[in-house]
């Protein structure tokens, strides 16, 4: 049972860019500099993976655009996270921390990543906008159920 006055019990081993993608549009140089870089709807999206033994666990995040709305910019960032459960302090499977917890740690490091690579285009820094983590979708939480089930 989890006690959430205490931490979790899962320290972060690695938080590292996986895969960054940039371009711009081809009528990038064709429009006023103070052009605005807007880019749509960004598409976020979530993996999982356990180690056979569920003391550890991968989360990606990843921020696309969707190239059909033709945005300024095309980037596509993944960031990935490695957790491991500290031995003797364990308060929550890494099921559930990858379900609930990982995604809202993870999310500032993708965030700042995005803004990063966007800074070095011609019309300036994207920053993505807060997500609500508690709104992933049911797919991904049945996967992790999955990824447990033999727990």
């Amino acid at each position: 049972m989890t006690d959430p006055s205490r931490p979790p019990g899962i320290a972060i081993s690695q938080v590292f860019l996986e895969e960054a993608s940039f371009s711009h549009r081809a009528d990038a140089l064709a429009l006023p500099l103070d052009t605005k870089p807007e880019l749509g709807d960004i598409e976020i999206t979530v993996e999982a993976g356990l180690r056979p033994d569920r003391k550890a666990g991968l989360l990606r995040l990843s921020a696309a655009t969707r190239p059909e709305a033709e945005p300024l910019y095309s980037v596509r960032v993944r960031m990935a996270g490695l957790f491991e459960e500290q031995g003797g302090s364990e308060n929550m499977s890494m099921v559930d921390f990858l379900g609930d917890s990982a995604p809202a740690l993870l999310f500032p490091f993708l965030r700042e990543a995005f803004a990063n690579i966007t800074s070095r285009g011609r019309f300036g820094p994207v920053w993505l906008n807060p997500i609500n983590t508690r709104a992933f979708s049911e797919a991904f939480k049945k996967n992790l159920a999955t990824l447990d089930a033999g727990r």
